[in-house]
């Protein structure tokens, strides 16, 4: 089964989830979320935010198989509130890239408008 410890054991990391000692910008929870070695990420791995019809969508590979592992796409208008509702985050595709990897698909339900600030990201808990 897949987990942070083995993530650790894998990689010799002695140092906990939020902490970046390879100095590389990423917590090791991020590495480990999205399949990435921590002492040389690839950054391409990392989630994609684009305007797709008038809406931010965001794109991510997420594991299938690590229970100590939960994605959450929020949205924002100021930084500060985020939201995860249904009424504001919309799933629009689920697709299996391997035996333990999905791409998800997801869009904010608000128009991106003039004027009008909007923000997505995915949020990661242990």
């Amino acid at each position: 089964m897949r987990s942070f410890a083995a993530f650790q054991d894998r990689f010799a990391l002695a140092s906990g989830p939020t902490e970046d000692p390879y100095h590389t910008g990423l917590a090791n929870l991020v590495t480990y979320a999205f399949d990435m070695d921590p002492t040389a990420p690839d950054f391409s791995r990392l989630p994609t935010v684009s305007i797709t019809n008038g809406y931010l969508k965001i794109s991510y590979q997420r594991w299938r198989d690590a229970p100590d592992l939960t994605y959450v796409v929020e949205v924002s208008d100021d930084l500060l509130v985020w939201s995860s509702a249904a009424d504001h985050v919309q799933l629009l595709a689920v697709t299996p890239l391997d035996a333990s990897r999905e791409r998800v698909m997801q869009r904010d339900a608000i128009p991106v408008t003039p004027g009008r600030n909007r923000f997505i990201r995915v949020r990661l808990t242990q």
